[in-house]
């Protein structure tokens, strides 16, 4: 009797199946085949089922979805080293050509051509049997469940955030963006945590250069032990409005808030970052900007086309200063999707469902 290799397949828009698909078959010798245990959701995931887009990766034909995933090898290709059948593993979701500039450079993840899980053409990981480069595979320890071990993909992506960020014990943090009463909040439960930290929250507007350099000093000295580590440009906000009809109070409240509050708080932070390094020692400290996924790409089909350009200014702030202020500062920019905060709720309840 033929075996069957059940799979979660995305057929167009809100469109979904359960099909029975062939066993896929190794595509050269340094192939493996795994048999999928876990699987988590992304959202990614949810994206193309909502909208069958993201950016420009558009859903022509159906795929398996899918890439968080943690299975057992069943299959290995002459060539595989790393990895044999019966081994427990994690699957890295994205391949690349191992060919180009970024490939040969070591920055694999920029590689254009990365054949990536679950992106359009590419099947994913939501079927009993996936093929993939048997080094893009990761032994898993025997205590670890499988359901663990389809989390050490996005795991990983908060891990290298912490590495290239410079993160350690013991540093101090100073986040700008939560509202008055979620700082508070915020402040009041990790004071309650019991692990000794000194949390406190302070309260300016980030549109204002003076009150953003006032609180940076204050909490430089009230709360680090005047030594600052770490600068977290959080403070955003947002709309959802034609562009035909956008006010230009509005538009400049964006700007101001989202790339000029970020401008002013990574200023401050990096003038005491330049003070620390020039007194000796490890001085240098890390800027943490918060831009968009919309900085990058089109969420079709919102209507946020300030908000975008903001963040965009954001992303290339980040580029232009991490280059400029080596010396004193490591500086990062991260790009989230959308996240379920109180402004978004307010903002589109209307349309939480296509979220």
């Amino acid at each position: 009797m033929t075996e069957l290799n059940p799979a979660f397949v995305l057929r167009s828009v809100q469109n979904v199946s359960f099909e029975n698909r062939e066993v896929p078959t190794l595509r050269d010798e340094y192939d493996v085949r795994v048999h999928v245990e876990q699987t988590g959701i992304c959202g990614s995931d949810v994206h193309y089922w909502q909208r069958g887009r993201i950016g420009d990766f558009v859903l022509e034909s159906p795929i398996v979805l899918g890439h968080e995933s943690a299975g057992t090898v069943v299959e290995v290709g002459d060539k595989v080293k790393n990895v044999k059948v019966g081994d427990r593993v994690a699957i890295d979701p994205g391949v690349p050509c191992r060919h180009c500039d970024y490939c040969r450079a070591g920055a694999y993840n920029l590689c254009a051509d990365t054949v990536f899980a679950a992106t359009p053409p590419w099947d994913g990981t939501l079927q009993k049997y996936y093929v993939v480069a048997g080094d893009y595979t990761y032994l898993i320890p025997d205590h670890m469940s499988a359901e663990d071990g389809a989390l050490v993909e996005p795991v990983a992506v908060a891990v290298q955030n912490c590495k290239v960020a410079g993160l350690r014990g013991g540093q101090t943090v100073l986040v700008f963006g939560p509202s008055p009463a979620e700082a508070e909040a915020t402040a009041a439960a990790l004071s309650e945590s019991g692990n000794g930290v000194p949390v406190k929250a302070y309260r300016c507007d980030v549109r204002n250069s003076g009150e953003v350099a006032s609180v940076m000093e204050a909490a430089t000295e009230e709360v680090g032990g005047r030594r600052l580590d770490i600068v977290v440009a959080n403070a955003g906000i947002a709309d959802y409005a034609p562009a035909l009809e956008y006010a230009e109070d509005k538009f400049r409240d964006m700007l101001d808030v989202n790339f000029n509050g970020a401008f002013w708080t990574a200023q401050a932070a990096a003038k005491i970052f330049e003070r620390q390094f020039k007194a000796g020692g490890d001085g240098r400290g890390s800027i943490i900007f918060t831009a968009s996924v919309s900085a990058i790409l089109v969420n079709v089909p919102q209507k946020q086309a300030a908000y975008n350009a903001s963040k965009a200014a954001v992303v290339h702030l980040a580029k232009s200063l991490s280059v400029e202020w080596v010396d004193w500062a490591r500086v990062n920019c991260v790009s989230p999707g959308f996240i379920a905060t109180d402004s978004k709720f307010r903002l589109w309840r209307p349309s939480l469902t296509m979220y």
